[in-house]
């Protein structure tokens, strides 16, 4: 956590990511919510809400984690909205910091 806090991401366990994206999937249905955004570097695709959520890689080649999503069941797929999908790592941190986030 704190090498999160200073902007550093060591590599990611892929179990440990799917035991996290359970977790969070499991609370937010828990309080209601229908869809889980998260900060992902990666795209999802419906064609409809009968087919499977299809996971693509990032506009960001070098942050691209569509291979930790690509992990997860459809149940938790298809729920999971990527409001930074278009962008790369590096607008992210422009767009934090013009709004004055560390």
């Amino acid at each position: 956590l704190a090498k999160k806090a200073q902007g550093e991401y060591p590599n990611q366990c892929w179990d440990c990511h799917a035991i996290r994206m359970q977790f969070l999937h499991g609370k937010m249905k828990e309080l209601g919510g229908k869809f889980l955004a998260t900060g992902h570097f990666a795209k999802v695709f419906r064609h409809d809400p009968e087919s499977a959520t299809v996971v693509q890689s990032s506009n960001d080649e070098v942050h691209d984690q569509s291979a930790l999503l690509s992990r997860l069941p459809q149940t938790i797929l298809a729920d999971i909205v990527l409001p930074l999908s278009d962008l790369q790592k590096k607008e992210v941190l422009k767009l934090a910091e013009n709004f004055g986030v560390a």
